[in-house]
């Protein structure tokens, strides 16, 4: 299963980068909407290799996530 998503930003591309790369923030977004999230690894700076195991509701159902 593959999403895509597009949406135009009006924001510098400086701080955009900056914010897509804040991994703790999207964790917490993610975890305070009902995800429940596990890091791989228990790494604490991203690097090749590294990603989240996951479960979210989508239409209902329960599905694991991995990235």
């Amino acid at each position: 299963m593959k999403f895509k998503a597009t949406e135009d930003i009006d924001a510098p591309l400086e701080l955009v980068f900056e914010r897509f790369c804040d991994f703790t923030q999207i964790e917490a977004d993610l975890t305070g909407r009902g995800a429940k999230l596990v890091r791989e690894g228990r790494w604490l700076q991203p690097r090749k290799g590294t990603g989240w195991s996951s479960e979210i509701k989508l239409r209902g159902r329960a599905r694991p996530v991995s990235s």
